[in-house]
C-alpha cells in the first residue's frame, strides 16, 4: 500500500496529451524517483510531494484529468511497481489521518 508522504510525477508539457494515456507515477523516496527520471530518455514531468494534507487536492486534480490509478515505486526501467487506484489512495489518506 502507498505510504505518505510520496513523490508524484504527472506528465507535463507535450506529455500531458490525453491521447498518450500514461499513468502518473509515484515514489516512496526522492532517490527512487531520481533513478527513474535519469533512466527516462524523454518527457517532461510535473513533480509534487504529496502528504496527507495535500492528498485531497491531488485526488481532485487526478480525477479531473481522467486518471483512475497511478503506478507506485516503479523500477528505473519502468517495470515492476504496484498499480494503485484512486479509491485505494483515498482509503490510505483516511487511515493516515
Amino acid at each position: 500500500m502507498i505510504q505518505f508522504p510520496f513523490w508524484l510525477l504527472t506528465p507535463a508539457g507535450s506529455d500531458a496529451d490525453p491521447a498518450q494515456s500514461r499513468l502518473p507515477v509515484a515514489f516512496s523516496s526522492v532517490e527512487r524517483m531520481g533513478k527513474y527520471l535519469k533512466a527516462q530518455a524523454s518527457g517532461e514531468w510535473a513533480v509534487q510531494l504529496v502528504n496527507r494534507y495535500s492528498v485531497a487536492e491531488v485526488l481532485t486534480h487526478l480525477n479531473d484529468a481522467g486518471q483512475r490509478s497511478l503506478r507506485y515505486d516503479l523500477h528505473r526501467d519502468g517495470s515492476g511497481g504496484t498499480e494503485v487506484s484512486l479509491d485505494q489512495l483515498t482509503a490510505a489518506a483516511r487511515q493516515a489521518q
